[in-house]
């Protein structure tokens, strides 16, 4: 089930750590969200090739407490050869590529709200000790934008995004345990990871959203909408219902208005092959960035240029709840 289909041109090697190909702006990116509203935390993790040197990977891991409380990092390290993304603190690789993933993290968190996290760049302040380690094993089969153009997928299926063109995602079951200061996390739960590479440029980036979740049923949701300068809104994603994987034909995604993630109660709709949704969401939790140019993710907002929230959401989709994520992106003018 979670094997790849010549429906997207996805392969194996798509998922494994890409060597780097000398083409000017390359970059390569892993992402996971896991989202465990039983155990009351959440994770977000980033790794990212620099794009001015692709050998050193950029690493951000956000762990979500209760309360509003955050546990942050973000390091430089450059790439030891091992077939796996770390910037030294955090590690995150293949095990089995498209289906099982292995992620650790053992260093310093920095200690932070959700209110200063919004307030403006994160600066240097507490700091604990953080040991996380995750088991991800995919639960759909991966989807999205492949590198074997047999089937027709070819990688201009992206539209002109300067993003990527390999693009993987997938739904995931995550288990493992997070140890802080103060005790031990068990995490057993869904989330959602996603792979990309090609040449990576956040200059134009003006909106996004990025919505996932999957729900006790079994079904699940992701949908990606952008909105670049000088090309038409960008939109793509997939629903997996009675055990099919149907590309969205349509989605209409919730927009952002500030860092502290307003509005936290939206609504997603979109249409497949499955038919016509509407879920409800709530984002229950917030961290703000900053995308900087070419190819990097500051903590905290600046006061002008793009900036992304990212935080767990609760959805309810035909009256059944889920656990899920919401990523948006909005660009605003000088506050100071």
């Amino acid at each position: 089930m979670t094997t790849a289909t010549d429906r997207f041109g996805i392969v194996p090697d798509d998922d494994r750590l890409h060597e780097l190909p000398g083409v000017p702006g390359w970059s390569e990116n892993l992402q996971l969200v896991v989202h465990d509203s039983v155990a009351g935390v959440a994770f977000y993790v980033h790794l990212s090739r620099m794009v001015d040197d692709p050998g050193i990977w950029e690493g951000i891991l956000i762990t979500y407490l209760p309360g509003g409380q955050l546990r942050v990092s973000r390091s430089f390290a450059r790439d030891r050869g091992t077939g796996t993304a770390s910037d030294g603190q955090l590690s995150f690789g293949p095990v089995e590529p498209l289906r099982r993933w292995r992620l650790d993290f053992d260093g310093m968190a920095r200690i932070l709200s959700r209110e200063e996290a919004a307030a403006g760049p994160v600066t240097q302040g507490p700091v604990e000790p953080l040991r996380l380690a995750l088991d991800v094993v995919g639960v759909t089969p991966p989807w999205g934008v492949g590198s074997d153009q047999r089937g027709g997928h070819a990688a201009d299926a992206m539209h002109g995004q300067s993003w990527a063109r390999v693009h993987v995602e997938q739904a995931c079951q995550v288990t493992g345990d997070l140890l802080l200061a103060d005790g031990a996390i068990h995490v057993d739960c869904m989330g959602m990871r996603d792979h990309s590479c090609g040449p990576r440029n956040y200059t134009g980036m003006r909106r996004e959203a990025w919505v996932n979740a999957v729900f006790p049923s079994g079904r699940a949701f992701c949908g990606l909408w952008v909105e670049m300068e000088g090309v038409p809104p960008f939109s793509h994603g997939f629903v997996w219902s009675d055990g099919e994987l149907h590309a969205m034909a349509s989605l209409e995604a919730p927009l952002l208005t500030s860092a502290l993630g307003d509005p936290t109660s939206f609504t997603v709709r979109f249409t497949s092959p499955a038919g016509a949704a509407e879920v409800q969401g709530r984002m229950t939790h917030s961290m703000a960035f900053t995308l900087e140019n070419p190819c990097r993710m500051p903590l905290g907002p600046k006061p002008t240029g793009a900036i992304p929230v990212e935080g767990p959401a609760r959805y309810r989709w035909d009256g059944e709840d889920g656990d899920g994520w919401v990523e948006r992106i909005y660009y605003r003018e000088d506050m100071t």
